[in-house]
């Protein structure tokens, strides 16, 4: 279940059973209308979570697939996980992000970050040690692997990667250009805006 940003619309995604197999149902309610405004039913997946998205669209998150909708609910875009599968995803309001294992003899995984907007791929890069957190928060990715926090800026392409302590269990943004990054037992406040910077003048330097 969801809700838009002025409470005006509810996501929701249940499933069921018929004729021995799962059938997911997606509505979107007006919550001044009795009716709904759109309904889909998908044969054959599960449902895992529906976010509605910064553009007015919303997402469905299923075992098999990502569909991406406009705001009359028109589908806009499915991004299908074949055989590689996802093992781990994180859903912002403007980004999707998926992780799958590329090795079965070791940790490592592929991040893929996709535009809620429209589905496209915008940014991917694979973790030989795996992650421990791979979340979206505004334009910004944040992806824990190891004793390394890397920050990605999606609208400036610029990145950064900066040592950290302790296990990552979840990243704020506090302000423009800084982050609180939550391990157990401790928190610290993350300057990833002067990195950022500074990552840049490097790469110009060079």
């Amino acid at each position: 279940v969801d809700l838009n940003d002025d409470a005006s619309r509810l996501l929701t995604a249940s499933v069921e059973a018929e004729g021995g197999e799962v059938l997911t149902t997606l509505y979107m309610y007006s919550l001044n209308e009795k009716e709904p405004l759109a309904k889909q039913l998908i044969a054959g997946e599960y449902p895992y979570k529906v976010s509605f998205t910064k553009n007015g669209g919303f997402m469905l998150l299923t075992n098999l697939c990502l569909r991406v909708y406009d705001g009359k609910a028109n589908l806009v875009s499915t991004l299908e996980f074949g055989e590689a599968g996802i093992s781990n995803y994180h859903i912002g309001d403007k980004y999707f992000i998926r992780q799958y294992s590329i090795s079965t003899l070791s940790a490592a995984v592929k991040v893929e970050v996709y535009s809620a907007a429209d589905g496209s791929l915008v940014w991917e890069s694979s973790y030989n040690e795996g992650t421990r957190l791979a979340k979206s928060c505004g334009d910004n990715v944040y992806i824990a692997s190891g004793n390394e926090m890397t920050v990605v800026s999606l609208e400036s392409g610029k990145e950064c990667t900066v040592q950290i302590e302790g296990e990552t269990v979840d990243v704020l943004e506090i302000e423009e250009g800084k982050a609180l990054v939550i391990s157990k037992g401790m928190a610290s406040v993350l300057d990833y805006g002067a990195l950022l910077i500074k990552e840049g003048e490097e790469s110009w330097a060079q």
